[in-house]
């Protein structure tokens, strides 16, 4: 994705364009696979971790991102992309021979019904396993 389609993208969620919004944007929105806080910051040299983790986390609550915590605690970030809307509701899979973050099929809606009872606003899962391209490798 290049620097004008994600300031498009942006400014669809009315957020303005800094330059560390459009670098961690597109470090995330190229990559098909989560990435944990340490992984970015390695790769965005010039910012601080503050600085990453405020602009991770206004993308999060726009919608644009995705946070999820991996099997030892650790919490990956990945760019949502065109297939999810804000009323997707899915888990993800985290393949752990090519890194990849797969969407999953969405939850019946008799479970999320079921789940309104409780008033959840966000189900983050990221299950581990290998992909179905890995597993056929």
């Amino acid at each position: 994705m290049n620097t004008q389609e994600v300031k498009t993208i942006l400014g669809k969620y009315k957020c303005r364009a800094t330059t560390i919004r459009v670098k961690a944007l597109q470090f995330l929105a190229n990559k098909e696979r989560a990435f944990s806080i340490s992984e970015i910051e390695s790769s965005l040299t010039e910012v601080d971790r503050v600085t990453i983790y405020r602009t991770l986390n206004s993308f999060v609550e726009l919608g644009i991102v995705s946070k999820v915590l991996n099997s030892k605690g650790v919490t990956y970030y990945f760019y949502k992309g065109v297939d999810h809307t804000d009323k997707c509701q899915h888990p993800h899979l985290h393949c752990k021979s090519c890194d990849k973050v797969i969407c999953l099929p969405e939850y019946p809606e008799s479970y999320l019904n079921a789940l309104n009872s409780y008033n959840a606003e966000y189900i983050p899962v990221l299950m581990e396993g290998k992909c179905e391209r890995c597993v056929e490798h």
